[in-house]
């Protein structure tokens, strides 16, 4: 343990970080999911594909944050 607190808070960040991308991923994976079984629904492929591209919005500044 370092006495630099910048150090030591960078870790909890980065595997919050982890986490938080690994569960929009799994969220993307679900609303793929959810297009492939409402194929020939157009009400259940217009709800997913509106959550799918919920879930890109969020994701976003994930990305434009790490640059």
């Amino acid at each position: 343990m370092s006495l630099d607190p910048i150090k030591d808070d960078a870790k909890p960040d980065a595997l919050k970080h982890r986490f938080e991308l690994i569960g929009w991923a799994i969220f993307v994976l679900s609303a793929i999911c959810f297009i492939v079984s409402s194929v020939g629904n157009p009400w259940a492929m217009a709800g997913s594909l509106l959550f799918l591209f919920a879930c890109i919005l969020f994701l976003i500044p994930y990305f434009a944050r790490r640059r």
